[in-house]
């Protein structure tokens, strides 16, 4: 399998420093199964926490299938629109 190439203006830290994370032949693997619109939308999600430290388009995406933006655990077992009727 060919390697990925990461644009130059994205730092990527060497495994070595992220003891817990996946290896870069498996980064390799699950960049491989990806079109081009989703390979584009991985690398502005790495740049933007690059350089910010956080990432609107990875916010954006996160919360793209739900009606609503779920609530804490907190809010769902005290608010009475919740499970706090029940309690």
């Amino acid at each position: 399998m060919a390697d990925i190439k990461f644009p130059e203006e994205i730092k990527i830290p060497e495994v070595k420093d992220f003891p817990t994370s996946p290896s870069k032949s498996m980064a390799d693997d699950i960049l491989a199964t990806l079109n081009e619109d989703e390979k584009a939308a991985v690398f502005s999600i790495l740049k933007e926490l690059s350089q910010k430290g956080s990432s609107e388009t990875f916010e954006d995406l996160k919360y793209a299938d739900f009606a609503e933006i779920p609530v804490g655990i907190e809010e769902f077992l005290d608010n009475d629109d919740y499970l706090g009727k029940g309690i």
